[in-house]
């Protein structure tokens, strides 16, 4: 656990806050990666959970998610599609690059930033 990690949220910066949110969202798309995973390999046996009629409706069940949304993710894992993540929002907000070591004290930019700064 990293320092920042233990201390409040009211005490970080915002620079440690937006990394924050962009760690959580790593670990995020590594579990839903996971589950993809899992459920593609139970697909692969042929098994639905409990008695369930389908993958889908388990998983529209036990993870209160809509039936279609269910169905989406059943058909991504089952699919064939890359095991990550697919959210609108990716297409809309590409990642912001990342600060590395050598200029750790700067901002993190943004697509935002860098197309203001082409513009001046």
């Amino acid at each position: 656990m990293s320092e920042t990690e233990s201390l409040p949220l009211r005490q970080l910066s915002e620079r440690e806050l937006k990394q924050r949110i962009l760690d959580i969202q790593r670990e995020s798309d590594i579990a839903y990666a996971r589950q993809l995973e899992a459920i593609r390999e139970l697909n692969d046996r042929g098994v639905t959970p409990w008695g369930y009629p389908s993958m889908a409706e388990f998983m529209a069940a036990v993870l209160h998610m809509d039936l279609g949304e269910a169905r989406a993710r059943v058909a991504q894992a089952v699919g064939g599609s890359p095991l990550a993540p697919s959210h609108p929002a990716d297409r809309r907000h590409p990642q912001p690059q990342l600060a590395t070591q050598q200029d750790s004290l700067s901002p993190i930019r943004t697509p935002r930033d860098r197309s203001a700064d082409e513009k001046q």
